[in-house]
C-alpha cells in the first residue's frame, strides 16, 4: 500500500512537470526571435559584462508573463512583448539576469531538484530545500548583474515592475522565470545592501566560506565527552587523520573556545544586530582572539565584529587592518569598519589605504571610507582614484560620491579620461552628487563620451547640478544616438534653474521618434510655463500615445493663455476620457 501510494504520488508530480513542460514549450514555439541589431547588441553586451559568453536565442513572446530562461540543451531566453517598450537599462538587466542562469547553470541544477522533488514528494523538508535553492539561485543571479555595472536602485525598480504584471502560470516550476513572488523582499533588500554585488563567489570566496563552516565544525567535534576509562586524564591523544584537508594539530589550533564560539554564534546566528546584553558578553570574547594564532580564527572573530556593529571594536579592527599577516582577515576588517560606521576608524583606514598592496583590501578600505563618509577622506581617495587597479578606482570614485565634498572635484575630474568605462561613469555620478558648479565644464564634455551610459550619466548629472551654464551640453545632447540619453538630456533642461523660456532644443524634442522622449519634453515644457512653447505641445494632444497626450494636456493647462484654453475646449470632446476630465479640470481653474 505504501509503494502504491509513494508510486502514485510521484507520477503526479512528474504529471506536472509535463503539464509545465509542454506549457513552456507552446510558448517558445509560438514566439519569435529577437534578431534585431539592437538586441542582438545588448545581448553580446551583457554576455562581455559576465566574463562569459553562455550561448541562447532570444525570443519575444505574447504568451509570456515574464521573462524566463528554459533548455538544457538549447537553452532559450524569453521576454515578454511588452519588452518592446523597456529602457535600454531594463533590457540590459533582464538579459544579465538570465545570462547569469546559464552561466551558473541554474536550468541543470533546477532539473536535479524538480526531479528530486518529485521522487521525495512525500517528504516536506526536500520540498523545502528545493525552494530554498531556487531562490539562493535568484540571489546569485542578481548579485552578477549588479557586479556587472547595473545600479542596484535602477535594477530593483526594474524587477519590482516586472513582478507587477506577474500571474501564476503551470510552467513555473520548470523554466527560470526572473521575478517570482518567492521571497521577493529578501531579494530587493539584498539588491539594496551596500556593497551589494561587490562580492561575487570566486573560488577563493568559496574556500574561504567552506573553511568558515569548518572551524566550527571541528570545534564540535573536539567537544566530546571524556574517556570513561580515564576519567582524570589530563591529556589527549589527537588523531592525526586530517580533518578538512588539514592535519588533526592544525585543527585543533583552529578552534575556537568555547566562549569565543558561543559569541561567533550569536553575531552570525541573525541577520539583526545582537541584543545589548549579548553584545556586552559577545564583544569582549570575540576580540581575545582578533589576535589567534590560526588566521580562521581571526577571520570568523573579525566577521562576527562587523555584525555586531559595536564601536568598541574599531581599535582591534585598525590594528588587524594595519598588522594581520592574512590578507582576508585584514579584508573583512576593512568591511566591518564600514559596517560599524565609526569616524574613529577614519584615521586608520586612511593610513592603510596608503600602505596596503593587495587590491581586493585596498578596493574594501577604499567602501569603508564611502560608508562612514567622512571628509578626512577625500585626500587619501583622491589619490586613490589614479590606483592602477579598476576595482579600486571604482570604488575611491564611488566613494568620494558618497562624502560629497567639492574638494574631491579635481580629482573626479581626472578620471573623466579613465580607460575604464565603469570608472568614468561612476565618477560622473558622482559629480552629480557632488553638485559643484565647478564640475560643468568636465561633465559637459562626458556628454560626448563614445559610450552610451557615460553619456546618459552625464545628463542626469547636470541635471543633479541644475545650472543653466549646462544648458549648450544639454541641448546637444537632446540629438544624441541613443534614445535613453535624449530623453535624460530632456529631462535634466526642465530641472535647471533659472530659465525663463523654453529652449529650442526642447520644444524641437516633442518631435522626437521615441514616445518617452516627447512625453519629457512636454513635462518640462509645462514647468517652464512660456506660452511660446504652446503651438508645440498642440500637435502632442493628437498623438497616438495616450501618456504623451495626457502629458500635453496637463503641460498646456499649467501654461495657461488664450490658445491653450481654445485647445481645452476642444479637448472635451476627445475619445479619451481621461483627456476629457484633464481638459475640464484645466478649464475649470481658468
Amino acid at each position: 500500500m505504501l509503494l502504491l501510494a509513494w508510486s502514485a504520488g510521484m507520477l503526479w508530480m512528474f504529471g506536472r512537470l509535463i503539464v509545465g513542460i509542454a506549457a513552456i514549450r507552446r510558448i517558445v514555439r509560438n514566439s519569435a526571435p529577437a534578431d534585431e541589431p539592437a538586441w542582438q547588441s545588448l545581448i553580446d553586451s551583457a554576455r562581455a559584462a559576465l566574463g562569459a559568453r553562455p550561448a541562447a536565442r532570444l525570443m519575444i513572446s505574447s504568451e509570456a508573463a515574464m521573462p524566463f530562461t528554459y533548455g538544457l540543451f538549447h537553452p532559450v531566453i524569453v521576454l515578454p512583448s511588452s519588452a518592446d517598450e523597456w529602457t535600454t537599462d531594463r533590457r540590459r538587466s533582464v538579459l544579465l539576469h538570465e545570462l547569469a542562469h546559464l552561466r551558473r547553470r541554474d536550468l541543470l541544477t533546477n532539473a536535479i531538484v524538480q526531479f528530486a522533488c518529485a521522487v521525495y514528494w512525500f517528504h516536506p523538508l526536500v520540498r523545502l530545500a528545493g525552494r530554498r535553492v531556487r531562490i539562493e539561485a535568484e540571489r546569485a543571479c542578481d548579485t552578477l548583474v549588479v557586479a556587472a555595472g547595473t545600479r542596484p536602485s535602477d535594477y530593483a525598480g526594474d524587477l519590482l515592475e516586472i513582478a507587477r504584471t506577474m500571474r501564476s502560470s503551470p510552467a513555473a516550476a520548470v523554466a527560470l522565470a526572473m521575478a517570482r513572488q518567492s521571497d521577493f523582499e529578501g531579494r530587493l533588500l539584498a539588491i539594496l545592501a551596500p556593497d551589494s554585488g561587490r562580492n561575487v563567489l570566486t573560488a577563493a570566496r568559496a574556500a574561504i566560506v567552506a573553511l568558515s563552516f569548518a572551524v566550527p565544525a571541528v570545534a564540535i567535534a573536539a567537544a566530546v565527552p571524556a574517556n570513561r576509562a580515564a576519567p582524570n586524564a589530563v591529556n589527549r591523544t589527537i588523531d592525526t587523520r586530517t580533518v578538512a584537508g588539514r592535519s588533526a594539530p592544525d585543527a585543533e589550533a583552529a578552534a575556537l573556545p568555547a566562549s569565543v564560539e558561543a559569541a561567533v554564534a550569536q553575531a552570525t546566528s541573525t541577520e539583526s544586530q545582537a541584543p545589548a546584553q549579548g553584545r556586552d558578553t559577545a564583544v569582549p570574547a570575540l576580540l581575545s582572539v582578533v589576535t589567534d594564532s590560526s588566521p580562521n580564527v581571526r577571520l570568523a572573530a573579525v566577521e562576527a565584529l562587523g555584525n555586531l556593529q559595536d564601536p568598541r571594536a574599531v581599535d582591534a579592527l585598525v590594528q588587524a587592518l594595519r598588522t594581520d599577516t592574512d590578507a582576508r582577515v585584514r579584508e573583512a576588517a576593512a568591511e566591518s569598519l564600514g559596517e560599524i560606521d565609526s569616524q574613529r576608524a577614519v584615521p586608520g583606514l586612511i593610513a592603510a589605504l596608503g600602505s596596503e598592496r593587495v587590491t581586493a583590501v585596498r578596493a574594501k578600505i577604499a567602501w569603508a571610507l564611502g560608508e562612514i563618509d567622512d571628509a578626512r577622506a577625500v585626500d587619501a581617495l583622491s589619490a586613490a582614484v589614479r590606483d592602477t587597479a579598476e576595482e579600486v578606482r571604482r570604488q575611491a570614485v564611488w566613494a568620494l560620491g558618497e562624502i560629497e565634498s567639492a574638494a574631491a572635484v579635481p580629482a573626479l575630474l581626472s578620471v573623466l579620461r579613465d580607460s575604464d568605462v565603469e570608472t568614468r561613469k561612476q565618477a560622473v555620478w558622482a559629480l552629480g552628487e557632488i553638485k559643484s558648479p565647478d564640475a560643468i565644464a568636465g561633465v559637459s564634455a562626458a556628454t560626448k563620451d563614445a559610450d552610451a551610459e557615460v553619456r546618459k550619466q552625464a545628463v542626469e548629472s547636470l541635471g543633479n547640478i541644475s545650472d543653466k551654464r549646462a544648458l549648450p551640453a544639454l541641448e546637444a545632447a537632446t540629438r544624441d544616438a541613443e534614445v535613453e540619453v535624449r530623453r535624460q538630456a530632456v529631462e535634466a533642461i526642465g530641472e535647471l534653474d533659472g530659465l525663463r523660456s523654453a529652449p529650442e532644443a526642447l520644444i524641437a524634442a516633442t518631435r522626437d521618434e521615441d514616445r518617452q522622449v516627447r512625453k519629457a519634453a512636454a513635462e518640462a515644457l509645462g514647468n517652464l510655463e512660456d506660452e511660446a512653447a504652446v503651438p508645440a505641445l498642440i500637435p502632442l494632444t493628437r498623438d497616438a500615445n495616450g501618456e504623451v497626450k495626457r502629458s500635453a494636456v496637463e503641460a498646456l493647462a499649467n501654461i495657461g493663455g488664450a490658445r491653450a484654453v481654445e485647445v481645452m475646449a476642444a479637448l472635451l470632446k476627445d475619445e479619451d476620457p481621461e483627456i476629457r476630465k484633464l481638459a475640464a479640470q484645466a478649464l475649470g481653474k481658468k
